[in-house]
């Protein structure tokens, strides 16, 4: 689903603060966020808008098709008593990459969650989350090859961003979350999407914001570009299992 500057519902006050003291947004109208990459990726990297299918989790971006999304039950652990509990929450789910008619990336991933709870009952009725920390773990493998297995390792202790490394035993990738969107200097709220880094350059990002678009550098190796492909569908599938 897009998100709009003065047109979404969890952050409409944010929204609202922003448009009432824009003038160029109430003489333009609102408009569609996209996260912001730097301008070296733009000028040298294929740019892949995501086509997401209405009836399921796929999707298709450049010559990647995504099919044969698997959502595991998610399985929640709590611990505790009426007011406080500790709350453990977990999913797995794999997908398949496909590039032309050669190549099939198999890939599998497992998200947690834990988080502390604070429960208020009386006149008014609040929960609070005193702590939470996110993971992802993904292992991808073009043709079942183990020889050039990947593997994807992210973590997020709230209210820091989420960050981790992309790797096999050549060659390894940052990755970091940003809350920084196009014409802004202010990071946003909310996620806006990742980039993928190697020795301080930035070679590939996602957008999660809108229906999301992918960034990959030109220059990379095809089996890099398709590595950070499927890194960046299983963020996108992650978000999605984060946001309900």
């Amino acid at each position: 689903m897009k998100k709009f500057r003065c047109n979404n519902k969890i952050h409409s006050i944010f929204f609202l603060l922003f448009c009432t003291t824009s003038i160029s947004t109430i003489t333009s109208g609102c408009r569609m966020l996209r996260m912001a990459v730097p301008s070296s990726l733009q000028s040298q990297s294929l740019t892949l808008p995501i086509k997401r299918s209405i009836w399921n989790n796929e999707m298709d971006f450049g010559a990647y098709r995504v099919r044969d999304v698997q959502m595991g039950w998610t399985e929640t652990h709590r611990v505790g008593g009426w007011i406080a509990k500790h709350v453990a929450s977990s999913q797995r789910f794999r997908f398949s990459l496909q590039k032309g008619n050669d190549v099939v990336w198999e890939n599998k991933c497992l998200v947690t969650r834990d988080k502390d709870v604070i429960k208020f009952r009386g006149p008014i009725r609040l929960k609070l989350t005193t702590q939470q920390k996110d993971s992802l773990h993904c292992a991808f493998s073009p043709n079942q090859d183990s020889a050039f297995f990947w593997e994807l390792d992210l973590y997020q202790d709230y209210p820091q961003p989420a960050q981790g490394r992309l790797h096999n035993n050549d060659t390894r990738f940052g990755v970091k979350a940003s809350h920084r969107v196009q014409d802004s200097e202010q990071p946003i709220f909310w996620l806006a999407g990742y980039t993928f880094d190697s020795q301080g350059r930035v070679l590939g990002a996602v957008d999660a914001l809108t229906e999301g678009v992918v960034w990959l550098d030109r220059g990379l190796p095809p089996q890099q570009q398709d590595a950070l492909a499927s890194t960046s569908v299983a963020l996108l599938l992650q978000q999605k299992l984060f946001s309900h």
